[in-house]
């Protein structure tokens, strides 16, 4: 009876450890995805009519560096750059805000075409 009691003991133990650990691996693998998620977001495709006015490199560093440290990446075709930022937020509200120059504005999304970030509804365990 004592040795039955025993082994019943110890596997509600064992179960409830492995229990913690995969719900300590659910949440590091919840939290790695939602990195890579921010990860996307931090990355701007900006466009321009350059018959209109045709940014710079400089011109576009000044505009968006407001928003937060960025690096800008102009592409052999003109009228298209990428922006990278440091942060999500600062990429958020810069492509919230930034409009350009009133007769040259900047078509400003993030690099899936989306205007809004993706989100993601959890479940609670």
């Amino acid at each position: 009876q004592a040795h039955v009691e025993r082994l019943r003991r110890d596997g509600s133990r064992l179960l409830e450890e492995e229990q913690e650990r995969l719900k300590k691996k659910l949440a590091e693998d919840l939290l790695n995805s939602q990195d890579d998620e921010q990860e996307s977001y931090r990355r701007l495709r900006v466009s321009w009519d350059p018959k209109s006015y045709d940014y710079s490199q400089d011109d576009l560093n000044r505009i968006f560096f407001k928003y937060g440290d960025c690096d800008v990446v102009m592409s052999k075709k003109s009228g298209k750059a990428l922006v990278e930022f440091h942060y999500s937020q600062a990429a958020t509200r810069a492509m919230r805000s930034e409009r350009g120059r009133s007769d040259a504005p900047l078509k400003v999304t993030y690099m899936d075409g989306s205007t809004e970030p993706k989100t993601r509804t959890h479940l609670s365990a």
